[in-house]
């Protein structure tokens, strides 16, 4: 498992959810329509397969990643970091 890039892809998830978020509140609809499904990708390289994932990893990862008020860099990475360890936590239970 490569955590750099799962760190990196979550913090990506987080600024493309910042981004929809912004443009939902100016008014624009629609924003459903363009999920990236990183959870799918993040998942697989955490070795979880298509259709194993639990409800709670789920919760866990959207808990993180869609309530994000910043799309600062540095602060991305650290709570992409948060979401990476309370996924890995959720993992070694």
């Amino acid at each position: 498992m490569n955590q750099e890039i799962i760190i990196h892809l979550i913090a990506q998830d987080m600024r493309h959810q910042y981004l929809i978020s912004g443009l939902e509140q100016l008014g624009f609809t629609g924003g459903d329509k363009h999920d990236l499904d990183i959870i799918l990708v993040v998942a697989n390289l955490m070795g979880i397969e298509n259709g194993k994932r639990t409800d709670r990893w789920t919760e866990t990862y959207a808990k993180h990643v869609y309530n994000i008020n910043t799309q600062n860099g540095q602060q991305l990475k650290i709570l992409a970091l948060e979401c990476f360890k309370a996924l890995q936590q959720l993992e070694n239970k």
